[in-house]
């Protein structure tokens, strides 16, 4: 019975979606537009918005589509727009998500007709009474009511709705056609989401949003009772009728025996809550309560692991591992000690209950007393030892397909993982208490001069890891039964195939075959992702061809698949499935129906695509690597002549990196008129060892000097990009210290600078900051504060301060551990003394990042509003 019913769904032609007429009442009378301004109708159309980005936070609606959806075709604007068209589709997926929902339910019976209960739930009037009033669309909803004389002016947003119309009764409100249009608008709703934001969100919505207000008792409309149970829970596991419809992945990983996917989101509008999600099925695998976040170096990472169907999970809120099986809660593995945070854990493939990971003792929260180890879980147990120690810091733990070998990557203080870190190999022999190791290997990198970083097994004798002895990130591998490390490509290639370990989750290679023959690599050239299939017996590279930018988090699914978090230039992060089984044409696929359909929250003519540009330092003949972004709305055009404002971006590490994908905040700026320059100072990563070393001694000259740069030659001849006159700077975290350092040391470039979490004292820095980043500082410096005093003295912003002229902007989070408030404090103290305009806005429960919807969207509004006022646009 389910298969003919589909059928009858699938099989209407969407042609006939494209049929309806923008130009005809839903009578078939001729309707005429009313005259409006442009002014007026982005006036009405900004009601529309913000009504449907208030009901459906934290998802952000076009204008356009607002405009569609929230137009009947009764009413006279829809020569304009109307939502016929939304609706048709929107009706197809809710009986599509309706059907799957039964199809799957316990509650099914061989004698449960399904046309029968998809017109009872789904019945347009129904929806119209018992979903519409949830989402207040009688407030904004344009339409024109039939057959009631005084009644029948059109309705909308900037006229008042009668009061008697608003008090009908339920049948006198099916006779003006009410529930009709207010169903209808329902599924142009569903049909809208769908469509930009992609068949994960609108599936959740039809969960979480509209399936519950079915649930109709006594009443022979709504869903079918038998389902009212099964309804709810799948709505809990979902979040409830309050979670979250939009998320922002913070990681991924795969069930290495199931191939399982699953993802970590970032909910903003839950505080900024981390929940893992199944990829394929978008359900949660716990419920409220529970945060898969960790603070190991602050900066968190490597917060679960799954293996053959149980996954293990660091919780945020005691920092305690968590085991957690299908149907069942989540169940403590770990002792009770606030002291202690997991991250990076590894399964034994033959004792799956020990896990080793990584554990950071906080007994002593003194940076330099803090300590670091590899540690051994008995789940079985629940009790925690010391596998490995010694090193200030270890990451990247993994056995061999047999669990006789174990590699990890350790470093130590001064240096930072991607300048000396080392790879290590032992022998591991395990029994159902414990593991213990032997014959510990240094097997490469070099303190100071190499990094090695990323083990992996490609075999149970080859283990595949990169390093940069050539200059580069390059692939090599270490043989157990040869004893030797040796680059895999017969020359060096002048490309990074890493990127610097902030977090103990990153991951750039798969092997493939595990027999040791072939790997998938991604690797930076010019500043965007590439494709590699290498062969670690050949020493050969494949490149494939690939629409992605900017990748993270590779990883093995299959023997010729991985799945990958990918960007383009004009669509948000994917969660993407790569079949490489045809090499020369590998087929990529979203993992979820979100995945599928772009996410922008605007027309794709509005997107700023991003120009690679390289600029020379004069004197050095140094290279300095931007990405400009032009403005882009195509609703205005500037006066002739007249440059665009612009802001120049630091990014934060400072060894990190400005990538091109599509970044939200920045097409917030470029579709209001200002130029956006991300700026790759000397120091930045992605252009091997040396680019890197740059900023080595010489942090707070060579970042301030190349976005001096890069403002100076975009707004001169021969590119003539900016206005010069209109220049701002801003930054976070150590973008924010650059920032407030050009401010310091070139006055008289950028009319206005913004620091977000950024820094003003370097002593200050040193004594407050914590372990993973306490001699990060040292290098950058080039000393201790004790060793060139005069360094830390000249390059503290505080200590500079009377030179800044333009008006500063200093955000900052109450509880910010890697940047303390006291470092923001200071330089707003120096600056309101020589009454010079400052203004500083701190977010309460923040740390080192906006991890709450209404802060990110504060901080936005109040940035750019900033610009608006010293530019004099407002």
């Amino acid at each position: 019975m389910v298969s003919n019913a589909v059928a009858r769904v699938a099989s209407r032609s969407y042609v006939h979606a494209v049929q309806s007429s923008a130009g005809t009442s839903s009578s078939g009378a001729q309707v005429i537009t009313p005259s409006k301004s442009r002014e007026e109708w982005q006036q009405q159309d900004a009601v529309l918005v913000r009504h449907l980005n208030d009901v459906f936070s934290p998802l952000k609606f076009p204008p356009e589509l607002a405009s569609r959806i929230l137009t009947h075709a009764s009413h006279p604007d829809a020569m304009r727009r109307h939502n016929g068209r939304l609706g048709f589709v929107g009706r197809r997926v809710l009986q599509s998500y309706l059907l799957m929902f039964i199809h799957s339910s316990p509650a099914l019976r061989p004698e449960h007709n399904y046309d029968m209960i998809l017109e009872r739930a789904l019945n347009t009037y129904v929806l119209g009474e018992h979903v519409a009033p949830k989402w207040a669309l009688g407030k904004v909803l344009k339409w024109r009511p039939m057959n009631v004389g005084h009644f029948s002016k059109p309705l909308g947003p900037n006229v008042d709705v009668p009061s008697p119309l608003m008090n009908l009764e339920r049948d006198n409100a099916r006779g003006v056609g009410m529930y009709k249009v207010h169903g209808t608008t329902v599924e142009a709703i569903v049909g809208g989401i769908f469509h930009q934001f992609g068949g994960s969100v609108a599936h959740r919505l039809f969960h979480t949003r509209i399936l519950p207000n079915l649930l109709l008792q006594a009443s022979h409309e709504g869903l079918h009772t038998a389902y009212h149970d099964h309804a709810r829970e799948i709505c809990e596991k979902m979040g409830g009728p309050e979670g979250p419809l939009g998320a922002k992945t913070d990681e991924l990983f795969v069930d290495p025996v199931t191939s399982t996917i699953y993802h970590i989101e970032q909910r903003a509008n839950e505080g900024g809550r981390l929940v893992i999600v199944d990829t394929e099925k978008g359900e949660d695998v716990f419920g409220e309560g529970w945060n898969a976040r960790n603070g190991v170096h602050e900066y968190g990472g490597g917060q679960a692991v799954a293996y053959n169907g149980v996954i293990y999970f660091s919780h945020f809120k005691d920092s305690r591992v968590y085991r957690l099986e299908e149907g069942q809660e989540p169940q403590a593995v770990t002792p009770e000690n606030e002291n202690h945070r997991y991250a990076k854990f590894t399964v034994h493939p033959i004792q799956p209950h020990l896990l080793v990971a990584i554990r950071e003792d906080h007994a002593i929260p003194e940076p330099s007393k803090v300590v670091n180890t590899l540690c051994v879980i008995n789940t079985q147990e629940k009790t925690v030892s010391v596998l490995a120690e010694g090193a200030d810091f270890y990451a990247g733990q993994c056995f061999t397909p047999d669990g006789t070998h174990i590699a990890w990557q350790q470093w130590y203080h001064p240096d930072m993982p991607w300048e000396g870190a080392e790879i290590h190999i032992a022998e591991v022999k395990a029994d159902q208490a414990s593991l213990t190791l032997s014959n510990d290997k240094h097997v490469a990198g070099k303190r100071i001069d190499i990094s090695a970083g990323y083990p992996v097994w490609a075999s149970n004798d080859f283990l595949l890891f990169v390093s940069d002895e050539s200059g580069y990130q390059n692939p090599w591998t270490y043989s157990i039964s040869a004893g030797k490390a040796s680059p895999v490509l017969r020359e060096p290639v002048a490309e990074e195939f890493a990127e610097p370990m902030w977090r103990p989750d990153f991951s750039f290679c798969a092997p493939l075959d595990l027999e040791g023959k072939t790997a998938l690599f991604t690797a930076l050239r010019h500043g965007r992702s590439v494709f590699y299939l290498v062969s670690l017996t050949g020493g050969t590279l494949e490149e494939l061809e690939s629409p992605y930018v900017n990748v993270a988090s590779l990883l093995r699914v299959t023997h010729d698949a991985v799945v990958f978090r990918g960007q383009k230039y004009d669509e948000s992060e994917r969660i993407v499935l790569a079949n490489i089984k045809d090499y020369a044409k590998p087929k990529f696929a979203p993992v979820n129906a979100k995945a599928a359909t772009a996410e922008l929250p605007f027309p794709r003519a509005y997107v700023s695509v991003p120009r690679s540009i390289t600029l020379t330092v004069p004197e050095t003949k140094e290279l300095v690597h931007v990405l400009f972004y032009p403005p882009s709305n195509p609703d205005f055009v500037a006066p002739e002549g007249e440059k665009p404002p612009a802001v120049v971006s630091a990014h934060g590490g400072p060894t990190g990196r400005a990538t091109p994908e599509l970044n939200l905040n920045v097409q917030y700026y470029t579709s209001r008129g200002f130029a956006w320059v991300d700026v790759n100072y000397g120091g930045s990563s992605g252009y091997g060892r040396k680019y890197i070393k740059r900023l080595e001694g010489n942090w707070g000259i060579v970042d301030v000097q190349d976005c001096v740069i890069a403002a100076q030659q975009l707004s001169s001849a021969p590119l003539s990009l900016i206005d010069p006159t209109r220049m701002a700077i801003t930054g976070r975290s150590a973008g924010g210290y650059t920032v407030l350092m050009a401010l310091c040391t070139a006055p008289d470039v950028f009319a206005a600078g913004t620091s977000s979490f950024g820094i003003s004292d370097l002593v200050k820095l040193g004594e407050f900051t914590h372990k993973f980043e306490s001699q990060y500082l040292t290098k950058l410096a080039g000393g201790t504060p004790e060793e060139v005093p005069e360094v830390y003295k000249e390059r503290s912003p505080i200590n500079q301060a009377q030179h800044i002229k333009a008006p500063l902007l200093v955000l900052q989070g109450s509880i910010d551990a890697v940047v303390p408030p006291q470092q923001a404090e200071l330089i707003v103290a120096n600056i309101k003394a020589r009454g010079g305009r400052v203004e500083y806005t701190v977010f309460e429960g923040e740390g080192h990042g906006w991890r709450k919807a209404e802060n990110i969207r504060t901080a936005l509004e109040t940035e750019i509003g900033f610009y608006q006022s010293v530019y004099g646009l407002v």
